[in-house]
């Protein structure tokens, strides 16, 4: 029942090898649950498939912000902030995707 409301990968403003992510995710469920593992993935768009390119996961420790690191549970349809820095995963990584796992 957790959801992202936004999603967004753009250029690093100051690393040149680097891209910022931004993710909006909010608890859609009636009742507050623990903050998910997010699992970012790029893939190509090839004619031959669709490849995976990188993946990788973050823990909460990882993608909270210092303010939000002591909040165990993620509340009920609050809106959650997220920002990533991350390596450019390359020319051919042109698709993204986000979901979630347990912790």
């Amino acid at each position: 029942a957790i959801v992202s409301d936004n999603l967004g990968v753009r250029s690093h403003p100051q690393l040149e090898n680097g891209l910022m992510v931004n993710i909006s995710i909010r608890n859609t469920a009636s009742f507050p649950q623990a903050f998910p593992i997010l699992i970012l993935s790029f893939n190509s768009s090839n004619t031959s498939g669709n490849e995976m390119i990188a993946l990788r996961e973050f823990s909460p420790d990882e993608y909270l912000d210092a303010a939000l690191r002591d909040i165990e549970m993620m509340p009920v349809m609050t809106p959650v902030q997220i920002e990533l820095e991350i390596m450019d995963p390359g020319r051919d990584a042109v698709n993204y995707t986000l979901a979630f796992r347990r912790p």
